[in-house]
């Protein structure tokens, strides 16, 4: 049988077989019919033996196939589901992004009416022709109503004595010389002091945040105090002195500079300016560049407001926050544009200020 499963196949190697082992026997002629079936019954044996492997590892083959093709069956099932289910997400998705900017629109459709009311209110609509008259009309806001807004920020005519009074003499050098320039600031008298100290003093429920929004936003951009005048206490806590001589910082830089002492959580740094109406953006941006005040403890000579600092762009998310829909991507724009300037400083476009960028919000 050994011999068989090997040599089955070849019917040389089975006659040779048979004469082999007749000779061995020493058969005569005509006998060994025997042997021949032995040897056949042998070969016949091996090869049902062998179909039967062959088979058996055939069926294996085949049901391995079938498994891999019903686990790719499955798996297919599987993804196509999942497809479908984020598909049906996106819909979703789709369908809310498209309320919202319906939504959207039709604010802005009430807001224009709005305006439109406003501007009749006021006049715009008889405004004198100029030469700003082509772009003038294509401004959301005229400027002659951004006019109007700015005097809200203003000093009043009975808080007019407290800002400085700044004399400047020029003299001729004579013969081509240099003209010599001396700016002298006029020092306030006890009594305008005492009026400053009254008036922006922090109130016991003010937060440190609140507090500089208030003295910025009511005239604290116009007051300036050496050294000297503003030592001493204006208010829970407050001591307003910078300890840099170099000029008369405007009680806005002060009270920044002492709030940009303690952490922003203490001091009420606001998670979102509320921005209601465009007419708020004066406020909320200088809102904005009082926290980057804070936060930098900045201490700019010749820049008392600050809407006259280089707008930082990573101090924009509160502001962003706060504005209206139909503006929140105009400005997450606008901040980008302002990241992508801070590597193109030298010889590159000129830095914006907190101004500028109110200044674009409102057109």
């Amino acid at each position: 049988m050994t011999w068989a499963h090997s040599n089955w196949h070849d019917p040389q190697v089975v006659a040779d077989r048979i004469s082999t082992l007749a000779k061995e026997r020493r058969l005569k002629q005509g006998k060994g019919k025997a042997l021949v079936c032995v040897v056949l019954g042998a070969a016949l044996v091996a090869a049902q033996w062998d179909k039967d492997v062959v088979q058996q590892a055939e069926g294996e083959g085949i049901k391995s196939l079938q498994d891999l093709v019903k686990a790719l069956q499955e798996q297919l099932e599987n993804e196509t589901k999942s497809l479908s289910d984020q598909l049906a997400a996106e819909r979703v998705t789709n369908q809310r992004l498209h309320t919202a900017l319906t939504e959207a629109l039709e604010q802005e459709r009430i807001l224009q009416e709005q305006l439109d009311e406003t501007r009749s209110q006021i006049g715009v609509e008889n405004m004198d022709a100029d030469s700003d008259e082509g772009r003038e009309s294509k401004l959301l806001y005229p400027r002659k109503y951004l006019e109007h807004v700015r005097e809200i920020f203003s000093l009043g005519r009975e808080e007019a004595i407290m800002r400085p009074l700044i004399k400047t003499e020029t003299v001729d050098g004579g013969q081509g010389g240099v003209q010599q320039v001396t700016t002298r600031i006029v020092p306030y008298s006890p009594t305008d002091l005492a009026k400053i100290q009254e008036k922006y003093s922090r109130g016991p429920r003010e937060t440190e945040t609140e507090y500089v929004w208030r003295v910025s936003l009511t005239g604290g951009d116009r007051i300036l105090l050496s050294e000297d005048k503003a030592r001493g206490y204006w208010g829970p806590g407050v001591f307003i002195t910078t300890n840099d001589n170099r000029e008369p910082w405007s009680l806005t830089q002060r009270v920044a500079y002492w709030a940009g002492g303690l952490d922003p959580m203490e001091r009420g740094d606001p998670f979102s300016i509320k921005t209601p109406m465009a007419g708020h953006i004066l406020e909320s941006v200088q809102k904005t560049a009082c926290l980057q005040l804070m936060h930098d403890r900045l201490l700019v000579p010749q820049q008392p407001s600050p809407m006259q600092y280089v707008a930082d762009p990573d101090r924009l998310h509160p502001l962003i926050r706060g504005l209206p829909d139909a503006l929140k991507l105009y400005a997450v724009q606008l901040q980008d544009r302002l990241r992508a300037l801070r590597p193109q400083r030298r010889g590159g476009p000129p830095e914006v200020t907190w101004g500028e960028v109110a200044q674009e919000l409102i057109n």
